[in-house]
């Protein structure tokens, strides 16, 4: 009977190594998913909306993925050193709401100086008048208060990953992310 009970227990070891190995195998399966959802997406984009507007699309883009960096503030990075060594539950929450509150009032400013200066960036935008100047306004208008939301995302995935739950931040960063992105552009061209 002794003789049974390592060979039960070694089994258990064995089941739980091969479960760890396969939630690894499945979530770098989604990461690389979420990097074909995403080169899949360019083409609609630009069936959807043509060269000329694909190209405002992917500059605005840049603008909010570069503006995300300066609104973050260094937050994702700092709840990413500190969280873990909280113990208190209390504590951790107080961090992020710290993180969440700085950075987003980070982003609305960002977005309201976005939105004051979107005529002089259309200018830089627009290009050699292939857009009304007044339509190229409005869409910089509608991409600047995005940078509060993807600001505000990308502390969310930071307080994922100082947790150490990576299935949550690929599965956020994989699907999530890339549905709202094809979604976002769906229902623009919907309302022209």
């Amino acid at each position: 009977m002794t003789a049974e009970r390592p060979a039960q227990e070694e089994q258990a070891h064995h089941q739980g190594d091969r479960r760890e190995l396969a939630r690894g195998a499945s979530l770098a399966f989604l990461g690389r998913a979420g990097a074909l959802i995403e080169a899949a997406s360019f083409p609609l984009y630009l069936w959807l909306y043509g060269s000329v507007m694909f190209g405002i699309y992917a500059t605005l883009w840049a603008v909010v993925r570069i503006g995300t960096g300066f609104t973050q503030m260094g937050m994702d990075v700092a709840l990413q050193r500190f969280l873990p060594a909280f113990d208190d539950e209390t504590d951790v929450h107080r961090g992020v709401a710290i993180a969440i509150m700085v950075s987003g009032l980070a982003g609305v400013a960002g977005a309201i100086a976005l939105t004051v200066g979107a005529p002089w960036l259309s200018v830089l935008v627009q290009g050699a008048d292939t857009v009304d100047p007044a339509t190229a306004v409005g869409i910089i208008r509608l991409y600047a208060w995005l940078l509060p939301l993807w600001t505000t995302l990308e502390i969310l995935t930071a307080c994922v990953r100082a947790r150490r739950k990576f299935g949550p931040e690929i599965r956020i960063r994989s699907f999530y992310e890339q549905a709202f992105r094809i979604s976002l552009a769906l229902l623009f061209f919907a309302f022209g």
